[in-house]
């Protein structure tokens, strides 16, 4: 496991557990198998191979070239939902691009932005909502995605 606590210029090429507290530019390649951690921003352009990880806390605004694995994000999703393929785990109170607006993610659906929410530095304790295979709807599911992003930025 490595850890980096910068802004990364390049694409990333993710071969092994990483955990990176920064700003990926020009994206990733997480291979198949390996986990990307990221506290900060995710941009550029992203593909994620089977049964990687990539778990971001903090701004996904990259282009999602394959995910054929999982993409877990607490925070801002910029990138439109609809463009994004494969396995989508969404933050109950994160806020996603959704059909040309802004929205915020609840079990009850995607709801508008009010004029204020609560923001939490407790990631551990945020609800971890499912986008189902038609993106249409949320549900529940349990996972320790964001707690192990947590864990690995007080390091």
């Amino acid at each position: 496991m490595k850890y980096v606590h910068s802004d990364v210029p390049s694409t990333l090429d993710v071969r092994e557990e990483l955990y990176v507290h920064g700003r990926l530019r020009s994206g990733a390649r997480v291979h198949a198998g390996q986990h990307l951690f990221v506290y900060g921003a995710v941009e550029g352009s992203l593909e994620v191979e089977r049964d990687g990880l990539l778990v971001v806390g903090g701004l996904l605004a990259a282009f999602v070239d394959a995910n054929e694995g999982t993409i877990a994000v607490a925070g801002t999703v910029s990138t439109p939902l609809e463009t994004v393929p494969g396995r989508l785990l969404l933050s109950e109170g994160s806020v996603a691009s959704v059909d040309g607006g802004s929205r915020v993610v609840t079990s009850r659906g995607f709801r508008p932005v009010p004029d204020h929410r609560l923001v939490t530095d407790e990631l551990e304790d945020l609800p971890v909502l499912r986008r189902d295979d038609d993106g249409a709807r949320l549900h529940p599911e349990v996972s320790d995605v964001f707690r192990r992003l947590s864990d690995a930025m007080r390091r």
